[in-house]
């Protein structure tokens, strides 16, 4: 993933390097952040379990964003549950949740 202090000559690099890869079948790439995995033969565990473990820390995928959303919404119906009172909390949970929904679906957001 091109970061701010990379150069966009690095960037081209790693993107035909993740077309190469694709091309090939020998590597897993990660859509979102473009995080690649070693050749199968070289892989001690199924190619599915490793992505499904970067999925879980991978910062630019969407379901990364939709768990740490729900932890949030738990949290404040947590609260709510015992006598707090939370509509900061709850608006901007809400708001996160539908920006999310809508970036997903491809739905105009609001």
């Amino acid at each position: 993933m091109q970061t701010a202090t990379s150069p966009p000559e690095q960037e081209i690099a790693r993107l035909k390097r993740w077309v190469s890869d694709l091309q090939s079948g020998m590597y897993v790439n990660c859509v979102y952040c473009g995080y690649r995995y070693g050749r199968e033969k070289d892989t001690p565990v199924a190619m599915a379990e490793i992505l499904k473990h970067h999925i879980a820390q991978c910062a630019d995928h969407p379901l990364t964003r939709a768990i740490a959303m729900l932890q949030a919404a738990s949290h404040a119906l947590r609260s709510y549950q015992h006598g707090n009172s939370a509509p900061d909390l709850a608006e901007e949970g809400a708001d996160a949740i539908d920006k999310l929904v809508a970036e997903l679906s491809g739905a105009p957001n609001g």
